[in-house]
Protein backbone atom coordinates (compact mmCIF):
# COMPACT_ATOMS: atom_id res chain seq x y z
CA UNK A 1 0.00 0.00 0.00
CA UNK A 2 1.40 3.38 -0.82
CA UNK A 3 1.95 5.64 2.03
CA UNK A 4 2.65 9.63 1.49
CA UNK A 5 4.55 11.12 3.84
CA UNK A 6 4.38 14.88 3.35
CA UNK A 7 7.19 17.48 4.50
CA UNK A 8 6.81 21.03 5.39
CA UNK A 9 9.15 24.61 5.31
CA UNK A 10 7.85 26.38 8.59
CA UNK A 11 9.91 28.71 10.21
CA UNK A 12 8.87 29.59 14.00
CA UNK A 13 9.75 32.19 16.35
CA UNK A 14 13.52 31.13 17.61
CA UNK A 15 13.59 27.60 16.17
CA UNK A 16 13.48 26.87 12.03
CA UNK A 17 11.24 23.30 11.61
CA UNK A 18 12.36 21.57 8.40
CA UNK A 19 10.17 19.33 7.03
CA UNK A 20 11.30 19.14 3.41
CA UNK A 21 8.28 19.79 0.62
CA UNK A 22 8.10 16.22 -0.89
CA UNK A 23 6.26 12.68 -1.63
CA UNK A 24 7.60 9.94 -0.59
CA UNK A 25 5.69 6.32 -1.58
CA UNK A 26 6.88 3.58 -0.53
CA UNK A 27 5.26 0.13 0.24
CA UNK A 28 5.53 -1.44 3.62
CA UNK A 29 4.46 -3.91 6.04
CA UNK A 30 2.00 -2.93 8.67
CA UNK A 31 4.07 -0.99 11.04
CA UNK A 32 6.94 0.27 8.59
CA UNK A 33 7.29 3.43 8.05
CA UNK A 34 9.57 4.77 4.85
CA UNK A 35 12.93 5.43 5.09
CA UNK A 36 13.20 9.16 4.67
CA UNK A 37 13.40 12.71 6.78
CA UNK A 38 10.18 13.60 8.13
CA UNK A 39 11.03 16.69 10.45
CA UNK A 40 13.88 18.57 12.27
CA UNK A 41 14.33 21.25 14.65
CA UNK A 42 17.33 23.48 14.45
CA UNK A 43 17.54 26.82 16.68
CA UNK A 44 18.73 29.39 14.72
CA UNK A 45 20.43 32.84 17.15
CA UNK A 46 18.07 35.10 15.15
CA UNK A 47 15.34 33.81 12.96
CA UNK A 48 14.96 36.82 11.28
CA UNK A 49 18.06 37.15 9.38
CA UNK A 50 19.39 33.80 7.84
CA UNK A 51 22.95 34.96 8.45
CA UNK A 52 24.55 35.65 12.18
CA UNK A 53 27.94 35.85 12.99
CA UNK A 54 27.98 33.02 15.97
CA UNK A 55 29.29 29.50 16.68
CA UNK A 56 27.08 26.63 15.22
CA UNK A 57 27.11 23.11 13.84
CA UNK A 58 28.47 22.93 10.16
CA UNK A 59 25.63 20.91 8.44
CA UNK A 60 23.82 21.28 5.19
CA UNK A 61 27.16 21.95 4.19
CA UNK A 62 28.81 19.06 7.20
CA UNK A 63 28.33 17.79 9.94
CA UNK A 64 27.96 18.93 13.54
CA UNK A 65 30.91 21.14 15.04
CA UNK A 66 31.43 23.84 16.81
CA UNK A 67 33.84 26.95 16.65
CA UNK A 68 36.26 25.68 19.27
CA UNK A 69 36.48 21.86 17.68
CA UNK A 70 34.80 22.04 14.04
CA UNK A 71 34.66 18.56 12.76
CA UNK A 72 35.72 17.32 9.32
CA UNK A 73 39.19 17.60 8.04
CA UNK A 74 40.58 20.31 10.34
CA UNK A 75 43.57 21.98 9.60
CA UNK A 76 45.80 24.60 11.89
CA UNK A 77 44.68 27.22 9.44
CA UNK A 78 41.35 27.11 11.06
CA UNK A 79 39.24 25.47 8.00
CA UNK A 80 37.04 22.33 8.23
CA UNK A 81 36.62 20.23 4.83
CA UNK A 82 33.41 18.53 3.78
CA UNK A 83 33.21 15.79 0.99
CA UNK A 84 31.26 16.50 -2.22
CA UNK A 85 30.89 14.57 -5.17
CA UNK A 86 31.87 15.43 -8.81
CA UNK A 87 31.38 13.29 -11.73
CA UNK A 88 31.60 10.07 -9.44
CA UNK A 89 34.26 11.60 -7.52
CA UNK A 90 34.74 12.16 -4.29
CA UNK A 91 36.30 15.75 -3.42
CA UNK A 92 36.21 17.99 -0.72
CA UNK A 93 35.17 21.66 0.03
CA UNK A 94 37.52 23.27 1.89
CA UNK A 95 35.65 26.20 4.71
CA UNK A 96 38.24 29.16 6.23
CA UNK A 97 37.14 30.22 9.04
CA UNK A 98 34.95 27.64 10.67
CA UNK A 99 36.64 28.07 14.56
CA UNK A 100 36.59 31.84 14.09
CA UNK A 101 34.99 34.54 16.46
CA UNK A 102 33.86 35.64 13.19
CA UNK A 103 32.58 32.68 11.74
CA UNK A 104 28.85 33.16 10.59
CA UNK A 105 26.42 30.61 10.48
CA UNK A 106 23.10 30.35 8.01
CA UNK A 107 20.27 29.13 9.91
CA UNK A 108 22.07 27.06 11.99
CA UNK A 109 25.47 26.29 10.35
CA UNK A 110 28.67 26.78 10.79
CA UNK A 111 29.84 27.83 7.29
CA UNK A 112 32.81 29.76 8.95
CA UNK A 113 34.12 32.81 6.15
CA UNK A 114 32.35 31.27 3.22
CA UNK A 115 29.14 33.25 2.66
CA UNK A 116 29.27 35.46 -0.26
CA UNK A 117 27.17 39.05 -0.35
CA UNK A 118 26.31 38.65 -3.70
CA UNK A 119 23.63 38.07 -6.18
CA UNK A 120 22.44 34.47 -6.57
CA UNK A 121 21.39 32.07 -9.89
CA UNK A 122 24.61 33.35 -11.71
CA UNK A 123 26.62 31.52 -14.19
CA UNK A 124 28.73 30.70 -11.31
CA UNK A 125 28.99 27.20 -10.65
CA UNK A 126 26.58 25.09 -8.22
CA UNK A 127 26.29 22.98 -5.59
CA UNK A 128 23.30 20.85 -4.61
CA UNK A 129 22.53 19.78 -1.40
CA UNK A 130 20.50 16.27 -1.90
CA UNK A 131 18.45 15.28 0.66
CA UNK A 132 18.24 12.52 1.99
CA UNK A 133 22.17 11.36 2.07
CA UNK A 134 24.59 9.82 3.83
CA UNK A 135 27.22 11.67 2.73
CA UNK A 136 26.58 14.21 5.90
CA UNK A 137 24.76 13.14 9.08
CA UNK A 138 24.73 15.60 11.80
CA UNK A 139 23.23 13.17 15.16
CA UNK A 140 20.19 15.06 16.28
CA UNK A 141 19.14 16.39 12.99
CA UNK A 142 18.41 13.32 10.79
CA UNK A 143 16.19 15.06 8.81
CA UNK A 144 18.97 17.26 7.25
CA UNK A 145 21.32 14.55 6.33
CA UNK A 146 22.24 14.92 2.98
CA UNK A 147 24.57 14.71 0.42
CA UNK A 148 26.81 17.14 -2.09
CA UNK A 149 26.92 17.28 -5.76
CA UNK A 150 29.19 19.80 -7.77
CA UNK A 151 28.84 21.06 -11.09
CA UNK A 152 32.66 22.28 -11.62
CA UNK A 153 35.85 20.83 -10.45
CA UNK A 154 39.26 23.26 -10.80
CA UNK A 155 40.84 22.90 -14.09
CA UNK A 156 37.16 23.41 -16.18
CA UNK A 157 36.08 26.58 -17.51
CA UNK A 158 34.51 29.15 -15.03
CA UNK A 159 35.12 27.06 -11.58
CA UNK A 160 36.49 29.79 -9.41
CA UNK A 161 35.61 28.18 -6.01
CA UNK A 162 32.10 30.25 -5.57
CA UNK A 163 29.26 28.44 -5.76
CA UNK A 164 25.20 29.11 -5.85
CA UNK A 165 23.34 26.70 -3.24
CA UNK A 166 20.52 24.99 -4.18
CA UNK A 167 18.29 22.50 -2.44
CA UNK A 168 17.04 19.11 -3.78
CA UNK A 169 14.75 16.50 -2.09
CA UNK A 170 13.08 13.50 -3.05
CA UNK A 171 10.23 13.34 -5.72
CA UNK A 172 6.82 11.65 -6.27
CA UNK A 173 8.29 8.56 -7.18
CA UNK A 174 10.72 8.47 -4.47
CA UNK A 175 11.42 4.94 -2.70
CA UNK A 176 13.37 4.79 -0.07
CA UNK A 177 14.19 0.85 -0.79
CA UNK A 178 15.34 1.34 -4.79
CA UNK A 179 17.02 5.33 -4.25
CA UNK A 180 20.78 5.31 -5.11
CA UNK A 181 22.24 8.60 -4.29
CA UNK A 182 23.56 9.85 -7.30
CA UNK A 183 27.05 10.88 -7.19
CA UNK A 184 27.54 13.77 -10.74
CA UNK A 185 25.00 16.02 -11.73
CA UNK A 186 24.04 14.00 -14.93
CA UNK A 187 22.84 11.33 -12.58
CA UNK A 188 21.16 13.36 -10.39
CA UNK A 189 19.46 15.11 -13.39
CA UNK A 190 18.14 11.89 -14.64
CA UNK A 191 16.68 10.84 -11.37
CA UNK A 192 15.03 14.22 -11.40
CA UNK A 193 13.62 13.65 -14.98
CA UNK A 194 12.01 10.42 -13.68
CA UNK A 195 10.37 12.19 -10.76
CA UNK A 196 12.43 10.18 -8.40
CA UNK A 197 14.11 13.96 -7.23
CA UNK A 198 12.24 16.76 -6.93
CA UNK A 199 13.57 20.17 -8.95
CA UNK A 200 16.81 22.26 -7.39
CA UNK A 201 15.52 25.30 -5.32
CA UNK A 202 17.25 27.91 -3.81
CA UNK A 203 17.34 28.22 -0.03
CA UNK A 204 14.95 30.77 -0.14
CA UNK A 205 12.36 28.93 -1.77
CA UNK A 206 13.14 25.71 0.99
CA UNK A 207 12.23 28.11 3.77
CA UNK A 208 15.46 29.82 4.77
CA UNK A 209 14.83 33.17 4.44
CA UNK A 210 17.65 33.88 1.86
CA UNK A 211 19.41 32.64 -0.97
CA UNK A 212 22.86 31.63 -0.24
CA UNK A 213 26.26 31.78 -2.18
CA UNK A 214 29.38 30.53 -1.01
CA UNK A 215 33.10 30.66 -1.22
CA UNK A 216 34.30 27.19 -0.99
CA UNK A 217 37.40 25.70 -2.87
CA UNK A 218 37.17 21.91 -4.20
CA UNK A 219 40.14 19.56 -3.63
CA UNK A 220 39.73 16.90 -5.91
CA UNK A 221 42.79 14.14 -5.39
Amino acid sequence: MSQPTRLLLHVFSGTLIFTAALTVSACSDVGRSPVAPTAAQATASDPSHATTSSHGPTALLGTASNSSAPEGAGTSQGTSTEQAAYNGTICNLVFPGTPSQTSETFAIWNLGHAILDVPFDTPRPDLYAILPGTMHQEPGYPAFDHDHIVSRAPGDPGYNGTWDVWTVVPGPHFDPATYQAPRSVDAMFTLIGSGVLAEPVGMAAAGFGRDLVIRAPLVCR
